[in-house]
């Protein structure tokens, strides 16, 4: 690990994914790669996308990107959840945050950013709520009269 991925993972603090470095020769053939989350600038992303078929990079995070499945993500997981157990996208709310979020808040009936989101979560919701430490979900399930 570089130091500047050591510095961002610092300073992402308890968001930051745990660090899980094998080596991909030895781990690929006994288990699924679902993301791959490369410390990379936009620009090298798009060059990286282009090489690797069939993925799509979301950002959370300016410093690296979520290698991920172009056809996976948070929507795809809202609609096999609600095939399962019988609801539509149409019935779901969503909270988000980070330009990860943007198609899940995009896809859902009601898509609500944080108060802190980023221009990109803010831009796809429906509605902006307060930060989660001023209680942003709570107001929001309110506002919407769900509570």
């Amino acid at each position: 690990m570089t130091d500047t991925m050591r510095a961002t993972w610092r300073q992402l603090g308890k968001t930051a994914p745990a660090v899980h470095i094998d080596d991909p020769h030895v781990r690929t053939p006994t288990h699924r790669t679902y993301q791959i989350s490369p410390y990379i600038p936009p620009t090298a992303e798009r060059e990286l996308t282009s090489l690797c078929a069939h993925t799509t990079g979301v950002r959370w995070h300016p410093s690296f990107t979520d290698l991920i499945p172009s056809d996976g993500g948070k929507p795809r997981g809202i609609k096999r959840f609600g095939d399962r157990y019988g609801f539509s996208p149409a019935q779901t709310i969503a909270f988000g945050d980070g330009g990860n979020d943007a198609t899940m808040l995009r896809y859902a009936g009601i898509g609500v950013a944080m108060g802190n989101a980023t221009a990109e979560a803010k831009a796809a919701a429906d509605y902006i709520t307060d930060d989660v430490d001023h209680d942003g979900i709570m107001n929001a399930l309110r506002h919407f009269a769900i509570l």
